[in-house]
């Protein structure tokens, strides 16, 4: 529950069997790190077990964006830093902003299609470097001034001190990253028996099941490869 990398450290010490093992600075900060960032990241694998969760406490919506009638572009928020996969929904401007989602473009050749279709609810979106600028891209091109959601998980805040703090809202969670970072030192040192115990009895500290719905496309309209061009024009 929100504890200090100096608590974590105290921990980790203890699972990496070393009295001496430094986290707050140097490369070792930078290695417990990105151990951290892992486990806040949907699908992150540590020694081949899942410790990656879509947390709660890191799920975020960003509602900054507008559409723009008939514009395609639309610079992707620079804060918060959403992890991959997003979900991308727009808001009805006439309706209450009723959201209505947008999916993923499954191949070029889809999004090929839609360049030329007129102004319309976009179907599609893409992320794409536009200028040295990430840019979020809808097609077919807005009919309506909507608003844009994006909803997501987002990188934790690194540490930088031993008082920097762990995003968790559960204490289990904090005792898992000891364990998965005195894994990671156990493992360096050759004992890869007691590194695998280790993940094992982190990964029972997490949770069963992701507190937060996929995030995944649904896939509404089919690629050509699967349905032919004609059904996309339906």
């Amino acid at each position: 529950m929100s504890d200090t990398l100096t608590n974590i450290q105290t921990d980790a010490r203890f699972w990496a069997s070393d009295r001496e093992l430094t986290l707050t600075t140097g490369d070792n900060l930078r290695i417990a790190n990105g151990i951290y960032q892992g486990m806040l990241t949907p699908g992150y694998k540590f020694l081949g077990v899942s410790i990656g969760r879509r947390w709660p406490e890191v799920t975020r919506q960003d509602t900054s964006l507008t559409m723009v009638v008939g514009q395609e572009n639309y610079t992707w928020p620079a804060s918060p830093d959403f992890n991959e996969p997003y979900f991308i929904e727009g808001l009805n401007s006439s309706a209450s902003n009723e959201p209505y989602p947008i999916d993923a473009a499954p191949d070029m050749e889809s999004w090929s299609f839609y360049d030329q279709t007129g102004n319309a609810e976009p179907l599609f979106w893409r992320l794409i470097d536009v200028s040295a600028v990430l840019t979020l891209s809808l097609r077919p091109n807005p009919i309506r001034t909507d608003g844009i959601r994006i909803t997501g998980c987002i990188e934790g805040t690194a540490w930088t001190t031993g008082s920097s703090t762990t995003i968790f809202k559960h204490v289990n969670s904090d005792h898992a990253l000891s364990m998965l970072i005195g894994a990671h030192f156990q493992s360096k040192r050759g004992n890869a028996n007691r590194a695998v115990e280790l993940v094992d009895m982190a990964a029972g500290l997490l949770p069963v099941n992701d507190m937060s719905p996929a995030l995944a496309s649904r896939g509404r309209v089919r690629p050509w490869g699967n349905n032919s061009r004609r059904g996309m024009g339906k």
